[in-house]
């Protein structure tokens, strides 16, 4: 196992590339590992051309990171499930030009969080974030809702998932990489249960599953269990914590998980891949990444020692 980190840790999606600056901090930080990601269908022009990638997988190689997965932001593919054709066939156009750029980065995994069904209103733009009221008591301000979109048909939605996931598979499989599917809250596969629903429809070794950490304990997984639970399909975690009520993310090492357990049921499984870091410190930024990818460090060491 390597401790990475994700390049829009220092650099927000809002805005996207170019990641220079970014890769800069995270090989000077000590990470081996980085993701790199798709924000928006126009960077396919503006930045991911095809000489800009080949320069972006130099500059990762001279600075001896490994970029362990290319991942895809939800405005770009927004059309994956949509059970509107036209919509889905140019989302997966831009899936498959996104394959293209993780190969020639090197990276072994496409990946992609869940999305939710198209026509599902929130009263913000990012659903998965959607789930906490702040107010308590009998009568809290506000209420938690959403609104399903008109003539809305589970099954119908699903049979659309399993389809659509079939296909991200075989343009991975194609390109010689491995689909990394990522649950968050709100989505159509949501968690570790879901994925492995989805698995059992789908039956495709090219299908695997992301966890991130912090999502799967802000819906109630023991995550220790749900890394059991994915053995042999886990190919990518992101790391982060939760806070004393877990309902919402922390640094680890500062939140309510047990990282000892965490590493033990990954040396369990014989999981021998990336954990990158998506925990965000505004202040002390860089001490803070330090300290917590040598936390991480020792939470491995100790569990590996304690192994044998």
């Amino acid at each position: 196992m390597k401790i990475g980190c994700l390049a829009w840790i220092f650099r927000p999606l809002s805005r996207g590339a170019p990641w220079y600056e970014a890769l800069e901090s995270i090989s000077r930080l000590g990470f081996k590992g980085v993701e790199l990601i798709l924000c928006r269908e126009e960077e396919l022009e503006s930045y991911w051309t095809e000489e800009e990638t080949q320069r972006v997988a130099e500059f990762c190689h001279r600075k001896g990171l490994q970029v362990s997965q290319f991942a895809i932001f939800q405005p770009a593919v927004e059309g994956l499930i949509s059970l509107d054709r036209q919509q889905q066939a140019r989302a997966l156009e831009v899936f498959e030009r996104c394959a293209q750029i993780a190969c020639t980065l090197g990276a072994p995994l496409i990946n992609y969080v869940s999305q939710w069904p198209v026509g599902i209103e929130a009263p913000i733009s990012y659903i998965p974030n959607h789930f906490y009221l702040p107010n308590r008591g009998p009568n809290p301000a506000g209420k938690l809702t959403m609104k399903l979109p008109p003539d809305f048909d589970w099954e119908e939605q699903w049979a659309n998932v399993v389809q659509v996931t079939r296909k991200t598979v075989e343009i991975a499989q194609a390109h010689g990489l491995r689909l990394s599917l990522e649950g968050h809250i709100n989505v159509a596969v949501p968690h570790t249960d879901s994925f492995l629903r989805l698995y059992d429809h789908v039956k495709d070794p090219a299908l695997g599953y992301c966890l991130d950490i912090g999502w799967a304990a802000l819906q109630r997984e023991y995550v220790p269990w749900s890394i059991h639970k994915v053995k042999g399909k886990l190919v990518n975690i992101h790391v982060r914590d939760c806070d004393h009520l877990t309902t919402g993310f922390a640094r680890p090492g500062e939140g309510v998980l047990d990282w000892g357990e965490i590493f033990k049921a990954l040396l369990a499984i014989g999981y021998d891949g990336y954990l990158s870091l998506e925990s965000y410190a505004t202040d002390w930024r860089d001490r803070k990444m330090t300290m917590t990818r040598e936390y991480l460090e020792e939470c491995l060491a100790l569990a590996e020692s304690s192994s044998q």
